[in-house]
């Protein structure tokens, strides 16, 4: 009897010691679960990769009855499935309710105002005109210019001369203009001082990009380059994800009319990014703005104050021989020197936005415009045969005679 208790003890402890070894541990979550995406993909991308690992994990597929299609705007770095699906719905205020074979995404659609869901013949294009223009701010300061008037609140017309500042004697720019600012909005064409301030050396015009949108979509404007980093899916395949750098303005203008006087809702993202690859990963460095602006037709607005800051190395020293070889007997480390200079760079913003005809008014100025030309064409038409009928009468009075 007692052999057979001791027997039981041991079949016991040898039970539960195999069933404990067999045990994953709590939070356990195998490699195939782990997913990494990225913040550009769209909904239906990303959900479509979630949808196949729920198929093959639990045997369940994700439904999205609204069929979304912008981006997720976040980025999922070596999270477990399920975790990056709440994270992703989270960040959009959505939701999700599992049934027995899918999981339905929930939550309220996005309300589009009237400009977004319809076009038609009365829809109205707004013209974007900007300038970028990238500004040397020691050179300015040396200059002894300050051009936060731009963006000031004020009201003031004239002529004008800007010179250098104590010790330069260069005459910078001069003109004349009027310029009227009382809601932080200019009218007033500033190409012709941004290009005098080209021609000094204080700056450059990076682009003058035009492009036109229709009220109530998005409009982008890039002036740089995409460059990609490699990933690894859950499946082990490597994924470029791109992202966008440079200068970046995003703009959304809405036209509204109210007592017979046409406006724009501008909504402006101005960004000035620069990758720089390191050994672990590459860095973005950004400098963004974000604001929305009130505007008249043909008004302008300016955003200001996005700083780089650029590390140069410059040899100075007397000409050619600070350039030697070292093995020259180091001449080049007597008659030259390296010198670390460090540039401040500011990037200045300046947008007109311009609301163009509908669709109505330009086909009634074409229609305008071909009645006019065959009013034209029918009028020479007739004072041709009335020359010729005339020229007729003359010929044939003078055989009578």
């Amino acid at each position: 009897m007692k052999n057979f208790y001791l027997i039981t003890l041991a079949l016991f402890l040898l039970t539960t010691i195999t069933s404990a070894q067999d045990r994953l541990p709590q939070d356990y979550t195998s490699p195939d679960e782990v997913i990494t995406l990225s913040a550009d993909m769209t909904f239906d991308q990303a959900f479509d990769i979630l949808s196949r690992i729920s198929y093959e994990k639990e045997n369940k597929t994700i439904i999205d009855p609204a069929k979304r299609k912008g981006r997720i705007d976040v980025q999922i770095v070596n999270l477990p499935w399920k975790n990056a699906f709440e994270v992703i719905l989270k960040a959009h205020r959505l939701g999700y309710v599992e049934h027995e074979q899918f999981y339905e995404i929930t939550g309220e659609a996005v309300q589009k105002s009237p400009e977004e869901m319809i076009i038609s013949l009365t829809s109205r294009e707004v013209l974007i005109e900007a300038v970028f223009f990238e500004a040397d701010k020691s050179a300015l300061a040396e200059s002894g210019i300050d051009w936060t008037f731009l963006m000031s609140s004020s009201t003031f017309s004239g002529s004008f001369g800007v010179d250098g500042a104590t010790g330069v004697s260069d005459e910078i720019v001069e003109g004349s203009f009027g310029y009227n600012n009382n809601t932080g909005t200019g009218e007033m064409d500033v190409t012709g001082m941004l290009r005098a301030f080209e021609s000094k050396n204080l700056g450059r015009i990076l682009a003058q990009p035009q492009i036109i949108v229709i009220s109530g979509k998005e409009g982008k404007i890039q002036v740089g380059q995409d460059f990609s980093i490699k990933t690894r899916d859950f499946a082990g395949n490597v994924i470029d994800n791109f992202f966008s750098t440079g200068t970046i303005l995003q703009v959304k203008p809405v036209v509204y009319l109210e007592d017979n006087v046409p406006f724009i809702h501008l909504t402006i993202h101005a960004e000035r990014s620069s990758a720089m690859p390191d050994v672990v990963s590459t860095v973005i460095n950004k400098s963004v703005a974000s604001t929305e602006a009130l505007l008249v037709d043909g008004e302008i607005t300016t955003l200001g104050g996005l700083y780089t800051r650029e590390f140069l190395t410059v040899r100075k020293g007397v000409p050619y021989l600070k350039d030697l070889p070292w093995w020259v007997f180091g001449l080049r480390y007597v008659f030259g020197q390296n010198l670390k200079d460090v540039s401040d760079k500011e990037l200045l913003v300046v947008l007109k936005a311009s609301i163009l005809p509908d669709l109505r008014a330009r086909q009634a100025k074409r229609r305008a415009k071909t009645m006019g030309d065959e009013f034209q064409e029918n009028r020479k038409l007739y004072q041709d045969k009335v020359d010729q009928n005339w020229n007729q009468g003359i010929e044939a009075s003078e055989k009578l005679e």
